[in-house]
């Protein structure tokens, strides 16, 4: 079922043009912010840190949605494939994580 969804995905995404690609990766860090609150953690794209998150609970906050832009120069090179990592900083943990969308710009 995994490989089905994979090739589903890759399915969708070859039909983008680098520039799409490159837009966004909206990644969702959820639960409750406060059980999440103060993990630290990277953002690999095909072995590129694209981001360092630390999440911090806020008032209110249910679910943590951050935008991270994949840098051109990765799309440019990755032949139509990303490999997004998610890598917990030493003594952390990376977000719990429960959705992850590859967005383009309009």
């Amino acid at each position: 079922m995994l490989i089905a969804l994979s090739d589903w995905a890759l399915k969708l995404i070859a039909a983008l043009t680098p520039e799409q690609m490159h837009t966004m990766l909206r990644s969702e860090h959820g639960g409750i912010s406060a059980l999440d609150a103060g993990r630290k953690f990277d953002v690999l794209v095909n072995g590129e840190t694209v981001a360092s998150l630390d999440l911090e609970a806020s008032p209110g906050q249910e679910i943590y949605t951050r935008d991270v832009a994949i840098p051109k120069s990765i799309v440019a090179v990755s032949g139509g494939k990303l490999v997004v990592k998610f890598v917990a900083k030493p003594g952390s943990l990376a977000g719990g994580l429960y959705g992850v969308r590859l967005l383009r710009s309009l």
